[in-house]
């Protein structure tokens, strides 16, 4: 866990940032914690090929849903405390991968930020 002191004119500002993910937090023991929490196991890294599904936001039909393939560019770890800001729940460390892929359906090139255990490699 790292200490992080920021010193404004009129206060001084301390906040503690998780080792494991970087969130930053306001108190130690919320820090700690996050720390403690399990991280999932990194399946992608960047330039894989995977595949999911997705709607196309293009087409009028769109509670379709289509299957797409494409690349991972981006692959971040995500605290447990931003998933409860999302309103996602999990108690645990997550990947999040952005998908950059053409859709099967209009052809148009597009990306998908989803979550690692949504994907399977294609």
């Amino acid at each position: 866990m790292k200490k992080i002191v920021k010193k404004i004119p009129a206060h001084t500002v301390v906040s503690y940032q998780c080792s494991v993910c970087k969130y930053v937090y306001d108190t130690e023991i919320e820090a700690k914690e996050c720390e403690e929490s399990l991280v999932e196991k990194k399946r992608f890294k960047r330039g894989d090929k995977v595949s999911g599904r997705r709607a196309c936001a293009f087409s009028s039909d769109q509670f379709r849903m289509r299957k797409y393939v494409g690349v991972i560019t981006k692959v971040k770890l995500v605290s447990p405390s931003e998933l409860h800001e999302r309103q996602i729940g999990g108690s645990e460390h997550v990947y999040e991968c952005y998908v950059t892929y053409t859709c099967s359906f209009c052809k148009k090139k597009s990306y998908v930020l989803t979550y690692a255990c949504a994907l399977k490699p294609a």
